[in-house]
Order: C-alpha cells, then structure tokens, then sequence
C-alpha cells in the first residue's frame, strides 16, 4: 500500500503533467487553424482528472485513496495514458522566439497518422475516470456534485494576469489624476450644504425614488471641487465587502472625445476592481478582441450591479464630452431602466439647454446659484487671504477684500481666485483701493484685462506658452496632471529662440513664466512616482508654493482659458494676437514637436519622456497622425522625415522603444512601438530605399478612420513613382518586442525580431503584432488604399496634394 508521502509526491506529478496539457491544448485550440476536435476532447479529460486527482489529494486521508495509488491503479493507468497523450501533442515551444504565437497547420501536427492512437487512449482515461468517481462516491467526503462544481470552477476561473490585462483593457481612461487636483483644491468646512441636503438623503436611501442628482451651475463655480468632496465622502460610506460600492468619472475637455464608452468602461473597471471579482461575460467580450460598444458595457454593467447591493456613481462635466448626446441618453438609460435599479448617479455639468431637456423629468436638480455657494466663497476667500505669504502685507485690510470679493463673485470661486492673484501681483499699496473698486463684472472681462495687461514684447512667449500646454493636454497622452515645468521651459525656450544657450534659460524661468501668465496657467507638484503605474489610484497632489524641481507640472488654471482663447472676444484689436482655433492650436503644437524630434542629438540617450524634451517629442511625434493636421503639406514633410529611418534622429527610437515594451504602454499614445527599430533596404539606390522604409512605416502606423488623411501624404511621397515598385523592395527589419520568456539572457524580458521580405510582406505580417484594437482592426482597408492610390496615378491625377 502507497504511503501518505508517496501519494503526495504522485498528486504533484499528476497535476504538473495535466497542467503541461491543458497550456498546450489551448495553444493548439488558438493556434491550429480548424483544429482537431479531439484536441479539445483532451482538454476536457485532462481539464475534469486534475480537479479529480485534485479532490484526491485533499483528501488523502480515507481508506480507498491509498488503494487508487497502486502501481495498477486507476491514478497510475490515467497518469500513463496523460503522459503518452503528452508525447503527439506538439511542444509549446513551438512559438516564435519572440514569444508570439504563430498559426501552424494539421500538417505540421501531423494528427491524421496520431488520430487513432489519441481516441484510444481517451477511450482508456474515461475507463479509468469512471472508477475513480465511482470510488470517490463511496468512500470520499466529497460528492460528485462538489467535483463537477470544481471542474467548473478550474475552467471558469481568470488568472490574476488575465484580470490585470482585462482591467487594463477597459480603463483606457483613467480619471483618477482628475479626482485628486479637484479634492486638492477643497477647502475644509465647504461644500457640506450638498451632503446635509434633504436631497442628498434621499438619494442615498435605496427605498426612495430618487435615482439621480443633477447639479448644474456656471462655469468656474466649483462644480468639480464638489463633486470631489461628494466622492471622497461617498467612498467613506461604502464598503464593498457589503455589497455598497461607489465609482466616479471625469469628463475633461482635454480628453476631446465622446465619453460614454470610456465612461462605462471606466466604471465597470473600477467595481471589478474593488469588488475582485470578473464576470465571464467581460473576459468573452476582451478575448473577442474588438472595442466594446455601448451595448455591450451596459449588459456588462448589469451583470455586475446584481452583484451589489447598490452602486453610487458621480460623474462630472457632462457638458465637456465631445459630442454628448449618447452621454446624455445613456444617464437616461441608467436612470430610468430597471435594470439598473440599483444604481444612483450623480451628475454636474453646466446648465446648457440639451443638458436640462434631457435631465429635468428624470433628476433631483440643484443649482450651484444658491446662498450656501455663496458661503462657501466666502471661506474660500477668507482662507486663502490669510495663507498666502504674498497677502501678509494686507493683512489690515482683509475684511474690507473678503467682504467685496464675496458680495461680487456670484458664486464663481474661479472670478475670486483669479482677484485675489491680481492683488497679490500689486506692488504699490496705493492701487489697492483703485483695484477693489473696478472690480472685472464676470470671467470673460476677467480675462480681457489679463491678455491686455501683457506686455508686448512678452506676448509671443506666452502664446507659445498656452499652446505648448493646451497642446499637450489635447495630445494622446493618459497624464491630466499637466506638462512637466522642466520640458515645458526647456521646449519653450527651443521653439521661442531656436536652441538651448545657457543665457537663455536664465530668461525664461519658472518664477517668469508663472509672473508673465499670471493667473491663466497653474503650477502644482506631483509626487515623483505617480507615473510609475497608471493603471493605479493616483496619490494626492500637492499644489504647494513652486520651487525648481523635476516634481512640478504645468497646466491651465481652468477650462474657460482654453473656451476664452477660442472665442469671439480675443477678436479685439488690444489682443487678437492671442486669438487661436483649435486647429491652429493644434498645427502649431504639431509642427512645434515634430520640429524639435528632427533637431534632436542622434547621441543622446535619455528615454524619459516626461521630464526631457528630445524624449518627449520624438515619443509624442508618432502619435500626430491621429489628427487631420497632417493634411498641411508643411506638416506632412515633417513627419514624413520623423519616419525616415535616415534621418539622423531615428536612431534614438530603439531606446525608447525598449522603455515602452517594458512596461510604459499604459498611454494610448505610444505608436512608436509599431515601427521598426532598425531599417536595411537591399536596393542600392538611395532615394527608392528611403521611399520605400517610409511607406512601410506610414502602413504600419495605419488606422481606418485616419484614410482620408494619410492618404495625401502617401501620394506625396510617391512623387511619381510606381507604389508597387516601393511595395516590392526587400527590406530587413528588426523590430524590439516583449519576450513571453520568463528568463532572458539580457534580463529585461526584451527581445529583437528580424524579419526579411518586401515592404507589403512586412506590413501584412505585422498585423498579428499589434496587440492595438484601433489599429489592428483596420488592416484589412491596406490593400484597398493601395489599389485606390494606384488607380489615382495611373488615371494621370495630381500626386501632390495642397
């Protein structure tokens, strides 16, 4: 008889060796184009005798288990037949030394000469399978229906990786960063008026009909400071162990998108995440590999609240998504349907008409015009009137300021700040009272007085200035803390003299900048490390008293900046210098990065994006495509050069490449990935080469809803050529990848991959690389393009496109 150690040790080997199939079955099921059904046959015994011998193991201590364990026992005659199945299976080192898996053939299974052998050895384990359940009935603590419950849960069960890549893949946006600049400006004993509301009490309870607050109110009122508090204050009060959970989104103008898809992907993610818990709905959804519509979040919602209790969720600035009637409808949905009768929403936004028309029938409304705003304003002046340093030498006169400031800001907490700034910059006592009684009415005069107050040879600087950190924040970018004050300076600098020289830096510095844009820009500190794992809950943020220092990151003060510098009003003579569309914002932002990529030094090593400005800009330039700034002929020159592998600055790529493979992929904007490393073209001549390697990148960086404009550039770069010609020129690529190899020879968990072939043969090969939905997607309209642009030339229409 087996003794208890003895059983032990074959428990082990048993799951080890099931393990070992079960991996290689799923790989065969993914790989195997029309894959053997007794491929799957297999998955399933080996799947259902692990969770067996599993059960076997944990309960070794009946009188029949030692029995099982005989040298010609059931365990040990299933264990023979798993490891003979074992042997025709192929080797899971079958995959590319990249680490991506390849599609492989029956032929290269060779299954029609192994079938016959495979179904008799299935034939022996189902044997041998009875008797163990048999056994098991009879004997054992457990009974069938615990076996099958745990055969179930092992298939259905989603590996922590597999819930990090799933969460991942719905958090695309991550508001977080939001959440904590907004709670960093709360000043204590505000805001309270919300939760003491017979309102707030009634959305709260589960029994009350009430489902859904609207708070609306005028620009700069304080909107998101409150709807910060609220969610600190309703994460207090939930505990999701007990079934109350509370999420929260931010919609931000700088995201310049419709939020109502990244909205509920963000919340699903968010509760999964606190609840620990993933539906097999949602990893269905995520292995089908495409993006989620509406339709889908909302079933996927609808699973997850029957989990909960009740589900809290505080949404802010409705009015800022891009466009927002599906926003709009989808609150509606939540609101009204049953299905997700357990979930409140609190909602801020603007009072825009659509907004209300949407929102009135169906909410609690409350009006940020209201005299406990107009308390809280005057805390709010009355505390940051006697925490400035810059302040003291008023202290005198403090009641008379705080008694103005209140009875005139008509509860915008944005007019007051912005008051307050303009006394601290008084130098002469005397202008004190001049000030305080020609006051600005509103926002919008507000800042008419600062642009005309802006000296004129300053006036260039601080245009590059805001369109440096609108542009930034309008880019690809996942941070929302705002542009590193170092780059900032450092780019500023480069595109207002041309270079870096020392003597220039010490123009334009920190405390300069911050002087000559007044209140229009803020400057916060950021804890160093909040860049290390977007994926997690930010730490707070510091928006203490700048000092020089890596941790310091730019950004405007509010959005009515951005909507004033767009708007009518800077059409006057005294400052329609400033005046900027979004396009222009944009294009100069573009032209600016791209400008600075090509200058970079082909020596320098730095890959830190957000602090070093070559970094940044040779980072960000691949991203450009996405906008239909590329439809400028200018612009289209520069970035057709930032992706020529000749250029001088290209060799910096792979470097940074390396940095996002290993790790940094959490922004949407690091495209540079997709291209290769390192470019050899076998034919000599020189120009064709170029051409060629240039259109491979452009088709590598392909993406559907980008057709119309890359298109032009294409033809462009033809110049006359035949695009076959380019198409076929054989080229070597090495591109640098993510090894699944958990140990590497160099330790990074990198690895190079070569590929030869003709420029079409690369890109086609690619597209199982792309692990990007929004570009992968979209691979199958390359050759569609191709064959238009071609038609194009052999019709004799223009190539060169204005």
């Amino acid at each position: 008889m087996a003794d208890p150690l003895s059983i032990g040790a074959s428990v082990l080997a048993f799951i080890g060796l099931a393990d070992r199939i079960i991996r290689t079955c799923k790989y065969c099921i993914e790989a195997v184009e029309d894959a053997p059904k007794d491929i799957q046959m297999i998955l399933g015994e080996a799947t259902s005798l692990r969770a067996i011998i599993d059960s076997i193991g944990e309960s070794s201590a009946t009188s029949l288990v030692p029995n099982l364990h005989e040298k010609n026992g059931p365990i040990k005659s299933c264990y023979s037949c798993l490891a003979s199945l074992e042997a025709l299976l192929p080797p899971t080192m079958g995959q590319s030394q990249t680490g991506k898996r390849h599609k492989i053939t029956l032929a290269d299974l060779a299954w029609p000469l192994k079938q016959s052998k495979v179904r008799k050895l299935l034939a022996e384990i189902s044997h041998h399978k009875a008797t163990l359940l048999l056994a098991m009935s009879g004997d054992m603590s457990r009974d069938l229906k615990e076996i099958r419950m745990g055969i179930e849960r092992l298939q259905g069960t989603i590996s922590e990786s597999e819930t990090r890549e799933i969460i991942r893949w719905l958090e695309r946006t991550n508001p977080s960063s939001l959440h904590n600049i907004a709670f960093n400006k709360h000043e204590p004993l505000t805001t309270a008026w919300v939760t003491n509301s017979s309102q707030w009490k009634a959305w709260l309870s589960l029994t009350s009909e009430t489902r859904l607050i609207w708070i609306h109110g005028l620009p700069g009122s304080g909107k998101t400071v409150l709807a910060s508090y609220v969610i600190e204050e309703l994460e207090m009060l939930c505990k999701p162990a007990n079934g109350s959970v509370c999420s929260y989104y931010y919609c931000h103008y700088s995201h310049n998108q419709d939020e109502t898809v990244p909205f509920l992907s963000w919340i699903i993610g968010h509760v999964c995440r606190q609840i620990s818990w993933i539906p097999s709905e949602l990893k269905r959804l995520h292995d089908h590999g495409c993006e989620p519509t509406t339709t889908d979040l909302e079933e996927i919602l609808e699973i997850v609240v029957n989990k909960l209790d009740v589900l809290y969720i505080i949404i802010d600035a409705v009015d800022e998504s891009t466009p927002r009637e599906d926003l709009l409808l989808l609150i509606q949905t939540i609101t009204v349907d049953k299905r997700f009768e357990k979930i409140r929403i609190l909602a801020t936004s603007r009072q825009y008409f659509d907004i209300e028309q949407s929102l009135t029938q169906i909410s609690t409304s409350i009006s940020m015009s209201n005299p406990m705003v107009d308390a809280d304003i005057r805390r709010f002046v009355h505390s940051r009137l006697r925490s400035s340093n810059r302040l003291k030498r008023w202290h005198a006169r403090f009641d008379e300021i705080e008694e103005v400031l209140a009875a005139m800001a008509e509860g915008m907490f944005r007019w007051a700040e912005c008051q307050i700034q303009a006394i601290e910059r008084l130098r002469d006592q005397s202008k004190l009272q001049q000030l305080l009684s020609n006051l600005p009415k509103d926002l919008s005069e507000t800042y008419i007085r600062i642009f005309e107050a802006i000296p004129d040879e300053d006036r260039p600087l601080v245009r590059c200035i805001l369109t440096w950190i609108i542009g930034h924040s309008q880019a690809a970018w996942v941070y929302h803390v705002g542009v590193n004050a170092n780059l900032l300076l450092s780019a500023v600098t480069y595109e207002h003299f041309g270079s870096e020289t020392k003597g220039q830096k010490s123009i334009i510095d920190l405390e300069y900048l911050k002087e000559i844009c007044s209140c229009l820009i803020t400057v916060r500190c950021v804890p160093g490390d909040i860049f290390d794992s977007w994926l997690e809950e930010s730490p707070g943020l510091q928006a203490r008293e700048a000092t020089d220092g890596e941790d310091l990151y730019v950004s405007l003060a509010h959005y009515t900046v951005l909507e004033f510098l767009v708007s009518p009003h800077v059409c006057q003579p005294n400052f329609a210098f400033f005046a900027m569309s979004p396009e222009l914002i944009r294009l100069k932002f573009a032209k600016s990065v791209l400008k600075q990529a090509l200058a970079a030094d082909p020596k320098g090593t730095s890959t830190d994006w957000i602090h070093d400005r070559e970094a940044y800009c040779l980072t960000l330039g691949c991203a450009l495509y996405l906008h239909d700034i590329l439809a400028e002929t200018d612009l289209q020159d520069l970035f057709m050069l930032y992706i020529h592998p000749s250029s001088p600055h290209y060799s910096r790529f792979e470097a940074i490449q390396s940095r996002i493979v290993q790790g940094d992929e959490g922004s949407r904007c690091y495209f540079l990935r997709h291209i290769p490393a390192r470019i050899h073209c076998s034919t000599t001549e020189y120009t064709c080469s170029g051409t060629a390697a240039t259109l491979m990148n452009i088709l590598l960086l392909w993406s559907g809803s980008m057709h119309k404009e890359l298109m032009p550039m294409i033809r462009r770069l033809l110049a006359g050529r035949q695009i076959q010609e380019l198409l076929d020129t054989k080229v070597t690529v090495t591109f640098i990848e993510e090894s699944e190899e958990e140990l590497e020879e160099a330790g990074n968990g990198l690895c190079e991959k070569t590929l030869d072939g003709a420029v079409w043969e690369i890109v086609q090969s690619r597209q199982i690389f792309l692990d990007d939905e929004e570009l992968s997607h979209s691979f199958h309209m390359l050759g569609r393009a191709c064959v238009s642009i071609q038609r194009q030339i052999s019709c004799n229409r223009p190539i060169m496109s204005a």
